[in-house]
């Protein structure tokens, strides 16, 4: 099946038009219910999964109630297990999900109902050897820029940033069960996602222990690669850093890595001069970082500070 996620050249008077594209919630679920019910029987032409596939896809952006995007998942997942349709269906849902992934100005509430999509077809296709190896990079990539948007977008609720991230450790944990090898981390936030999963599942945990110096820093690695690649940055582009993405970065280390010495040291410095940017995205954003820095590390912090103070009052 070719790529049919452009805008549905319909005939408006098909019932299934109708019932999909109606205001009533109610309607528009018992259709798509007697949908699943033919596409599990079977019973589904060939000739109609287009149509099908193009009205299930665009009702991503219109459909804002719970039981109508339930009901549609419900299609996508069955046309994912049809011995007949599956192999189409799949790969045109993949490429409309990565698609519409990489559009500019995607709205976080429909990225999320994507992303809960791509979680399933990651579990469908994690059930065959073959099919996951054909598919995981394009979903993988399309899950990546999904995620990006829904954490990214400081107006999106807590709640949906709570759900994106639950839809995605959701179809890792389905990827991880069967004997895949071949786990590609090359984005910072999927890999994250990925950590937490293999922190849950003792097999996974034994790869990931085994990865941990290719992933995972210490206090002196930090100290010396990461600060001083955070101090330029805050120089050059202080607006992108200062965006989320230091604050994301100091709430993730662990407890034992000491910052009193970055964050007295340089960044304070790079602090200091971004608290008097005329941006106010900039000054809150740095008063944020310092906190995300300051956390639960207070008391060690303050008696570092405070030592540091005092050798410099006798210079």
């Amino acid at each position: 099946m070719a790529d049919d996620s452009g805008p549905p050249a319909t005939n408006m008077e098909d019932p299934l038009v109708l019932a999909l594209t109606s205001s009533s919630t109610t309607r528009r679920c018992a259709e798509l219910g007697s949908l699943n019910d033919r596409i599990q029987k079977n019973d589904l032409p060939a000739d109609r999964l287009p149509l099908v596939f193009r009205l299930l896809f665009h009702t991503h952006p219109y459909y804002l109630d719970r039981p109508s995007r339930a009901a549609v998942r419900r299609c996508l997942q069955s046309l994912q297990s049809s011995p007949t349709l599956a192999a189409p269906s799949t790969k045109a849902l993949i490429t409309a999900i990565r698609n519409e992934s990489a559009k500019p100005g995607i709205a976080a509430s429909n990225a999320f109902v994507l992303l809960e999509w791509a979680a399933d077809i990651l579990a469908a296709i994690a059930k065959s050897t073959e099919a996951f190896n054909t598919h995981k990079d394009a979903v993988i990539e399309a899950q990546v820029a999904l995620l990006d948007i829904c954490l990214g977008n400081a107006h999106a609720k807590t709640s949906l940033k709570k759900g994106a991230l639950a839809a995605t450790r959701r179809g890792l944990r389905a990827a991880f069960a069967p004997a895949n090898e071949n786990y590609g981390g090359k984005n910072a936030l999927l890999l994250g996602v990925v950590a937490g999963v293999c922190a849950r599942s003792e097999k996974c945990k034994a790869v990931l222990e085994g990865l941990k110096k290719d992933v995972v820093c210490d206090g002196g690695e930090f100290s010396g690669e990461v600060v001083p690649a955070v101090e330029r940055a805050l120089l050059r582009a202080p607006e992108v850093v200062l965006d989320g993405v230091l604050v994301g970065v100091l709430e993730s280390l662990p407890g034992e890595i000491d910052l009193a010495v970055p964050i007295a040291g340089g960044l304070m410095k790079q602090f200091l001069a971004c608290v008097k940017s005329s941006n106010a995205n900039i000054r809150s954003g740095a008063v944020a970082a310092f906190r995300a820095g300051w956390g639960m590390r207070r008391g060690r912090m303050r008696a570092r500070l405070y030592g540091l103070r005092r050798s410099w009052w006798r210079r």
